[in-house]
C-alpha cells in the first residue's frame, strides 16, 4: 500500500485537499488525451487533483513560499503514492515528459520539490466553464459590453486597437476571433486546434499572417480530405 509522504510540504497534505475540480467530458475528444497511455492518465488526472485552486502560502524551514491557482508542490515519490500500484516511477517521469511536450503543464524543480504548472488552468475552471447561474447571468453581460465595444471599435478608421491576446506561448488572435473558434469547435476542441498551431509554430520556427485564419484553413483541409485528423504528434516528431 502507497502511504503519504510526510516530508512534503503543507499545501499538500491529505486535509488541506478540500473541494472539486471541473472535469468536462469532452477531454475525452483531446488529440493529447487519446495519445495517453491508462498510466499516463492516472498521472494526468492525479495532477489536476493536487492543483491549487487559490492562492495558497506554507512555511517550508525558515522561508515562505506561494502556490498560484493551478500551481502545486510535489515529488515523484507523492505523486507515486497517490496514483495506482502499477504505475512506477519511470512511468511518471514518462508522463510528465510527454504532459510537458503537449504544453499541458510545465515542471519546474525547487527547493521545496517539483514546482507543476497546470497551463491554462484558469480557463478550465474559471474562465470558460463557470456553471453558476449569476455568474452566467454576469457573463453574458459582460460579453455584450464586450460585444459592442468591439462593433464600436470596428466603425473606427483605426482598428489597431484590437489587440491580440496570447492563448499559447506562440499563438495569438482578437478575444473576438478566439470566442468564434470556441462557439465552432466547443471550449476542448477551440483549446486542442490552439495547441496543434502552437506546436507546429514552435517547433518549425514558422509564423502566420493570421493564427485564426490557419486554424479555420486546417479545419477545412481536413474536413476537404474526408480523413481521420492528423495527431500534432505526427506532424512534429514522436513524442
Amino acid at each position: 500500500m502507497k502511504k503519504y509522504n510526510s516530508s512534503e510540504p503543507k499545501n499538500l497534505k491529505i486535509e488541506d485537499r478540500q473541494g472539486y475540480v471541473k472535469a468536462y467530458r469532452k477531454v475525452l475528444d483531446s488529440q493529447m488525451y487519446k495519445h495517453l497511455t491508462s498510466k499516463q492518465r492516472d498521472v494526468f488526472w492525479t495532477c489536476i487533483m493536487l492543483a491549487n485552486h487559490q492562492t495558497n502560502e506554507w512555511e517550508w524551514g525558515t522561508e515562505i513560499f506561494k502556490c498560484e491557482p493551478g500551481q502545486f508542490v510535489t515529488s515523484l515519490n507523492t505523486i507515486d503514492e497517490l496514483t495506482a500500484n502499477d504505475v512506477s516511477t519511470q512511468n511518471i517521469r514518462s508522463a510528465l515528459l510527454r504532459l510537458e511536450r503537449w504544453q499541458f503543464l510545465t515542471n519546474k524543480s525547487t527547493k521545496t520539490g517539483r514546482l507543476i504548472t497546470i497551463i491554462n488552468w484558469e480557463r478550465y475552471q474559471d474562465g470558460y466553464f463557470k456553471t453558476n447561474k449569476d455568474t452566467n447571468k454576469e457573463l453574458t453581460k459582460s460579453q455584450q459590453r464586450a460585444n459592442k465595444e468591439l462593433t464600436t471599435i470596428k466603425n473606427v478608421k483605426n482598428d489597431n486597437n484590437v489587440k491580440n491576446k496570447e492563448y499559447a506561448q506562440f499563438v495569438k488572435m482578437t478575444p473576438e476571433e478566439n470566442q468564434k473558434l470556441i462557439d465552432k469547435f466547443g471550449e476542448l476542441g477551440c483549446l486542442d486546434w490552439i495547441e496543434r498551431l502552437n506546436l507546429w509554430k514552435g517547433s518549425k520556427g514558422k509564423k502566420t499572417r493570421s493564427d485564426y485564419m490557419t486554424i479555420l484553413s486546417w479545419e477545412r483541409r481536413d474536413r476537404d480530405k474526408n480523413k481521420p485528423e492528423i495527431p500534432v504528434w505526427e506532424r512534429v516528431g514522436k513524442l
